[in-house]
Formats: structure tokens, C-alpha cells, sequence
């Protein structure tokens, strides 16, 4: 499993870094921090927009409360997300579910809250798929989408097991150990999703 680490050739200017996975950006905070706490700038939509190319016009915001433990995903829609971390720590691992993309299958994580700091934020284009492990909560997790739930298009929607064999994500707890849902338990393997919907692996 591939994690990310910024480094000065993947900047783009104004804290935005490129990773692997094409249209997949890590927007990093620097909080400003003294004996009151801390203030950060989560995001400027408008260097998000230069990044990605066309504009993100955020039409609803959801906030997401887990324990320790919990682990949600992999899913992915068809709507760009910017996600927020804002307390506790998680092992965030995105996974390319794009059938023409150079980087389909593979994979790459993140390790996001590390010392109790807001250390950034990940901007996730449709058809990659989010997963995260709260590795010390409480974890509330903040995700900005271009699009209303109400009025998704379902086709687009795409749940893949946590433990699929080809995705093969080394977690750093056992199964046992993980509070999941009846969903994640119940998502389908990325071979037998692609067979569904015709795609060439």
C-alpha cells in the first residue's frame, strides 16, 4: 500500500499537491497556533478550481461522527467530495475504481489528524473510492459535495469491499477489531462489480 508524501515536484503553489491518481489533490493546513488553540483556512475553492480544472460548486455539506475503530467505505459516486478531517486521527485510503484510468485498482492512503493537528484535506474527483479507518477518535469528518444526495444518480454509486483481495490494504487492525456496517460487510468485490457493469479488467 503506496502512501502519499508531499514533496516540492507534485506542488502546484498555494499548499495543493498532485498525487498518483489523476484528479485527486492533498490540500494541506498550516494552522496558526498559540495558548488559545489554533486558527487554519480549510480550503480556497478558487485554487481548488484552478487545480482541477472547471469549477466545484459545493451543493451540500455532511458531517460524519465515528469511534475509534470504525472504518467506513470504499465508496464512490458520481460527484466530486472535499473532505475534512477536523478532530481525532484517521488511515484514509483511496482506491481507483476508473476502468480507463492509467492507476485503475491501485491504491494510496493517507494518514490524516496526526498529533491531534488538522494536517489537510483531500479533494476526490468521481469514480475514486474513500475509505477510512479512525485510528483515535472521536473523528468528525466533514465532506463538501458538488452534488444534492436527494438527487444523485444511483448508477453512479459504488461500494467495494473494504478487503478485496486485489486491493489487497494492509489496515493496521485486524478485521475483528473494526466496528463496520452492515453495507461495508456486504459491499461487493471489484471483480464482480466490473463484470456487472461490463468492464474489462
Amino acid at each position: 500500500m503506496q502512501y502519499f508524501q508531499k514533496q516540492s515536484s507534485l506542488a502546484l503553489g498555494n499548499g495543493i499537491y498532485r498525487t498518483a491518481m489523476e484528479g485527486l489533490y492533498f490540500i494541506e493546513q498550516n494552522p496558526n497556533v498559540d495558548e488559545r488553540g489554533w486558527y487554519s483556512e480549510l480550503s480556497k475553492l478558487k485554487e481548488i478550481e484552478q487545480a482541477i480544472g472547471h469549477p466545484f460548486v459545493i451543493e451540500q455539506i455532511n458531517l460524519s461522527y465515528s469511534k475509534t475503530n470504525v472504518i467506513r467505505g470504499f465508496h464512490a459516486e458520481n460527484w466530486g467530495k472535499l473532505l475534512f478531517p477536523i478532530s481525532g486521527e484517521c488511515l484514509s485510503v483511496l482506491a481507483d475504481f476508473r476502468p480507463q484510468s492509467s492507476t485503475f485498482k491501485q491504491t494510496l492512503a493517507f494518514e490524516m489528524g496526526k498529533n491531534g493537528q488538522m494536517s489537510g484535506s483531500i479533494f476526490i474527483p468521481p469514480g475514486i473510492g474513500n475509505s477510512f479507518l479512525v485510528t483515535k477518535g472521536p473523528l468528525y469528518y466533514l465532506y463538501c459535495v458538488n452534488a444534492l444526495y436527494k438527487e444523485r444518480d444511483k448508477i453512479g454509486d459504488i461500494a467495494i469491499s473494504l478487503f478485496d483481495e486485489e486491493l489487497n490494504i494492509d489496515w493496521p487492525i485486524s478485521r475483528e477489531k473494526m466496528i463496520i456496517s452492515q453495507r461495508d460487510l456486504n459491499s461487493t468485490t471489484l471483480k464482480l462489480w466490473s463484470k456487472q457493469n461490463n468492464s474489462s479488467l
